[in-house]
């Protein structure tokens, strides 16, 4: 009986995963609560986990790549793209720089995904994706929202850039 075996069954496994996709899910929607009740966010770095930060460069990398791929091809493509892969820091970065109307709608697209939201897995991503969007409109309330521009992205970024 020595340490932790990992589980052989790989339902046990994917599940296990699940549930750290759920936990940075929900360490990224706490950290645009909390900016949104005016909680500082401290400095260039921001925690979306406990001991793992993420800069000032990767958050605009972050909210720049969901812009292009809303833009081109909708949430559909977001979610479709690797961009989906990072869809839990992708929230947290928009609260980051006070984007929290953009960060809500991110929030909405991801909770049509069953479960935790969007898998991190690309492949898996796919499967859940086409069940959910046979069509590529599942996601056309959202991606209208977005298109409104309730938040200035781009001044946003300029702020957080040379601040």
């Amino acid at each position: 009986m020595g340490g932790m075996q990992q589980p052989s069954n790989p339902v046990v496994r994917h599940m296990k995963n699940m549930k750290n996709s759920l936990r940075l899910l929900l360490l990224a929607l706490a950290s645009v609560a909390g900016a949104a009740c005016g909680e500082p966010t401290g400095g260039s770095m921001v925690e979306i986990a406990p001991r793992t930060t993420m800069d000032k460069s990767l958050v605009v990398e972050l909210v720049r790549e969901l812009e292009a791929e809303v833009n081109n091809g909708g949430f559909d493509q977001f979610f479709f793209n690797s961009g989906g892969d990072r869809t839990a820091e992708t929230i947290s970065a928009l609260g980051t720089i006070g984007a929290h109307h953009t960060a809500r709608i991110l929030a909405k697209a991801s909770a049509k995904f069953p479960g935790n939201g969007p898998p991190r897995n690309w492949a898996e991503r796919q499967t859940v994706l086409l069940r959910i969007s046979p069509d590529g409109e599942a996601f056309e309330e959202e991606d209208e929202a977005f298109l409104k521009y309730e938040d200035d992205l781009e001044k946003l970024i300029e702020a957080i850039e040379s601040g």
